[in-house]
């Protein structure tokens, strides 16, 4: 947790110290099945946590100063009936990103795009 405490010491003054929060950014996917009765069919939970790289900003406070960090967090959560050894295809994870900078009379631009395919093929393995 992100906190901020200022110590005050009789005669001397106060000391500030900043403790920032971590966070974990990227592609974090959690799966979950659950096999039917009939051994040939599952239906898989799955959910999906995407995040994008930072942005930065410096806070200051008293003389103590620290790099805070904010990223942005996209989640979904499906459930699907699948067959053993079918592959579900997800795809519609499709990002477009435009940079530009100008310096003195210069300018310089820069286009992306981005897209994530995740493929799952679940293999339900029989008991011998």
């Amino acid at each position: 947790m992100a906190q901020v405490t200022t110590q005050s010491t009789a005669n001397v003054g106060t000391a500030t110290s900043i403790q920032p929060v971590t966070i974990t950014t990227g592609f974090y996917i959690n799966l979950l099945p659950n096999i039917m009765p009939d051994g040939q069919h599952l239906l898989l939970q799955f959910a999906i946590n995407l995040s994008e790289p930072p942005t930065r900003r410096t806070f200051t406070s008293g003389e103590s100063s620290v790099e805070l960090l904010n990223t942005q967090l996209k989640t979904f959560t499906q459930l699907v009936k699948m067959k053993t050894g079918q592959t579900l295809v997800l795809s519609g994870f499709q990002q477009a990103s435009r940079k530009g900078s100008k310096q003195g009379v210069g300018q310089q631009a820069e286009d992306g795009d981005r897209m994530l395919v995740v493929l799952i093929t679940p293999v339900l393995l029989q008991e011998e």
